[in-house]
């Protein structure tokens, strides 16, 4: 496994830690070995290539994660579970700001935590 995007001072093993991690935490299990595609090639689905973008960046371990609507594009189910892994880097101390044309996926009082765990949020209409 090749990981160019982290230190090159962690250890092979933690550096797959960190990919599971991320892998399970987006819910990408069941295409953690295919191909993502090219515009020739048709790989894995637009929903399933988002959350490995976003991903890329979870593998990091930023301290600031920011994102353009990661839910656009998205079916209800695949953008709670992105809500989900992004709610749980919130509450790990990662910074968080996104820009979400849908606030029906914030209607659900759980995300309230997300809320909480960013430090501050402005809604804007």
């Amino acid at each position: 496994m090749s990981c160019p995007r982290l230190s090159a001072d962690m250890s092979k093993a933690d550096k797959v830690l960190v990919v599971e991690r991320v892998i399970e935490s987006l819910g990408l299990q069941p295409v953690r070995d295919s191909l993502v595609g090219t515009v020739e090639q048709r790989g894995i689905s637009g929903g399933q290539r988002k959350r490995v973008n976003v991903g890329l960046e979870m593998v990091m371990e930023p301290s600031v994660l920011i994102l353009d609507e990661p839910t656009s594009g998205l079916d209800s189910a695949s953008s709670l579970l992105l809500l989900r892994a992004l709610r749980r880097e919130a509450l790990e101390g990662v910074n968080i700001s996104m820009v979400v044309h849908q606030p029906r996926l914030f209607a659900n009082s759980s995300y309230c935590c997300l809320y909480a765990a960013l430090n501050s949020i402005t809604l804007r209409s």
